[in-house]
């Protein structure tokens, strides 16, 4: 019951994390009373062994693993404050190759630019995708891989594996609905529905369009991201 609530991939991930865990002590010499449950000294030497390998957050994850693993066969956990210090030490020590710098972030400044900027009085799909699509991740705070495909090849593109967050995989209630909301236009459109359309529809008849000899065109991952960013750039 307690799999169950997680997903496959997390499941995976924590018992390799004790895989891992139960290798180094196997590599130690420890005896199976040492590793379950584990004393916070040998808690303390497994959370060491991420100094200046790893972020911070990483060494946490597998201890967090290991804590999981503990109370799941029925142990008492030892961590205490020992285990905290170290850990904290383990993050201020964690490699420059661990931080990413922040992503820029996205402005409703920008998706106003796309409205004025294109076309959309006009009959050109592609412009109506590229807003569609910019919309649609900004006010629904999706990333383009969930809702954009990542081939052109519209034989590949299943509509059901979009729209659909990881979370709710293993849910039996997978529907969505998508309303309009204000958008970034000017006042004499404004009244205009932005976008209100069911979860079947998209993204099939707003993110993608016909070109010029007739062939449907989907719009890829990351082109109106890509498009937004590049009309911004000229706005700063």
């Amino acid at each position: 019951t307690l799999d169950a609530s997680v997903q496959d991939a997390t499941l995976t991930r924590k018992h390799n994390y004790v895989q891992k865990f139960l290798d180094w002590a196997s590599g130690e010499r420890l005896r199976p009373n040492d590793v379950l449950p584990a004393n916070e000294t040998v808690l303390c030497n497994y959370a060491a062994t991420f100094a200046g390998r790893t972020a911070g957050g990483t060494a946490r994850a597998h201890i967090s693993a290991i804590k999981g693993w503990t109370l799941h066969k029925g142990q008492p956990w030892l961590g205490g404050e020992r285990l905290n210090s170290v850990l904290n030490g383990v993050e201020r020590r964690a490699p420059p190759s661990s931080f990413r710098p922040p992503r820029a972030p996205v402005k409703e400044s920008y998706l106003a630019f796309l409205h004025t900027d294109l076309d959309l009085d006009g009959t050109d799909g592609k412009e109506f995708a590229i807003v569609a699509a910019a919309d649609l991740m900004f006010f629904g705070q999706l990333r383009a891989g969930e809702v954009l495909p990542k081939s052109p090849d519209t034989a590949c593109y299943d509509l059901e594996s979009y729209l659909e967050s990881p979370t709710m995989a293993n849910q039996t209630h997978k529907e969505r609905a998508l309303f309009s909301s204000p958008a970034p236009r000017p006042a004499e459109t404004e009244a205009k529905p932005r976008l209100s359309l069911p979860r079947h529809l998209l993204p099939a008849q707003s993110l993608q369009w016909r070109n010029t000899s007739g062939s449907i065109v989907l719009a890829q991952e990351t082109l109106s991201l890509h498009i937004a960013t590049q009309q911004a750039n000229y706005t700063v």
